[in-house]
Order: structure tokens, then sequence, then C-alpha cells
């Protein structure tokens, strides 16, 4: 179940990031946002159809549990606190990164708009493959030794990616699909290791605040490293510690 929540997020970097791209390249910068809009309200409609209520958890006897109770429960073990630590650290690298990528390739690389879906097309479609081999090799090999190993070998395209001249396209593309490969390759075993870390009775509970905090961390990442990144005279993108031309 892992590994195909795993393939979900490269499927949807393959089809989801280049059709929203096509979009907006030939109709408007809100296209995709309408288009996501009009797909959640029909699977909203297919999902009150199709999909059984599920009251089975709820109490009969007229109490309801406790939220703070079980948030304190949850936050009272180490290793989840451990794990909630680790999650959000990921994801606070990846997206101090990954939401720039395309402005980058544009206005750094020289891409075209016309070029990006390539990056997330051949990107989503190596990690397709990549996930389930990581997710071998953790089960092989150890998780932890795995996440490491994955984890250090990140440093070097995630180095190229953000430090990239001005290349053709089939090296932009071919570097990037390096840095897909191993930035989303980190979460397989990671996330093996917040299951493995979750006590049996808190498993769902868990999941649940480390979806939270995963959301709360990419939405920090963000904001923070837009707020260190500015636009240079010539339209290139560059830090704010860095000399202008």
């Amino acid at each position: 179940m892992l590994f195909r929540s795993m393939s979900a997020f490269s499927i949807s970097a393959v089809l989801g990031v280049p059709t929203g791209l096509f979009f907006a390249n030939h109709f408007d910068w809100r296209a995709p946002f309408l288009l996501v809009a009009t797909l959640a309200v029909l699977v909203l409609l297919g999902v009150w159809k199709v999909v059984p209520a599920m009251r089975g958890h709820i109490r009969t006897d007229g109490t309801s549990r406790d939220a703070i109770r079980q948030l304190r429960a949850v936050f009272s073990e180490p290793n989840h606190r451990r794990a909630f630590a680790m999650m959000a650290t990921l994801i606070f690298g990846g997206f101090s990164v990954i939401p720039f990528i395309s402005p980058y390739m544009v206005a750094n690389v020289g891409l075209k708009e016309t070029d990006l879906p390539y990056l997330y097309f051949f990107g989503g479609m190596a990690t397709a493959f990549t996930s389930r081999w990581f997710g071998r090799l953790s089960d092989r090999h150890g998780k932890r030794e795995v996440f490491t190993v994955v984890a250090s070998i990140s440093i070097l395209p995630l180095l190229i990616t953000t430090n990239m001249p001005p290349w053709p396209v089939w090296l932009a593309v071919a570097a990037s699909v390096v840095f897909f490969i191993f930035i989303s390759g980190r979460f397989v075993p990671a996330m093996a290791l917040l299951n493995s870390a979750a006590l049996p009775g808190q498993r769902g509970s868990v999941l649940s605040l480390s979806s939270a905090i995963q959301q709360l961390a990419s939405g920090c990442a963000s904001l923070l490293s837009g707020l260190l990144i500015d636009q240079t005279a010539s339209g290139s993108i560059a830090s704010l510690a860095q000399p202008r031309p």
C-alpha cells in the first residue's frame, strides 16, 4: 500500500503537472485551478454516491472521544515526535526548492515555458519505477540504511539543480530526472520508518498528524524560501545574499 501511494505521486507528476502547464500555456494561468476545482467537485459527487457511510467507529453510548487527549497520547511517545520531525524536515527541504524549479528553469537556465512539461513528465515516469526499486532495497537492506544513503546522494542533484547554468533542454531534463529520482526516493524508506515508529493502536492518528505536519512544513518552506530569493534586473532568480550584476 505504501509503494502504491508513492506510485500515485509519480503518476500525478506525469499527468497532472504537464496537463496543468498545457492549460496555463494555451488558455490562462487560472485554467489549471478551474480544472482542479471542477475535478474536485466531480470526485466529491462520486464519493457521496458510491462510497458507503463509515460510522462504525462512532460511539453509541453518548460519549465522544477527547481529541486533545488523543493528541497528547500521540505526542507523548518519543518515537512519534522524532518521526514527525524527520518528515517535517524532509518536506521543508524539498519544498524550499520545488516550487521555484519552473521559474528558475525559465529565468536562469533558458528553457521556454513550453519545455517545462518535459521536466515533470520524464521525472515522474522515472520515479514511477525507481520508487518501487527503493522500496525493495529498503526491504532487503533496511529502511534506515537505505534512507541514509539515498538522502546523502540527493544532496548532489539538489546542488546541481539550484546552481544550473544555461543548458540545452535535454541536459536540463536529464538533471531534473536525477533530482526527482533521489528527492522522491527519500520518502519511500522515510514513510516506512514513520509506519514502523507508530504504535499499533495509534497508527491512524500518527499518519493523519504526519500529513498535517507535512502540509504545514511545505507551506512554511515555500513562504520562507520566497522571502530569500529575488529577481535581478536581467530577470534571473538569485538569492538576496548574492551580489547583483
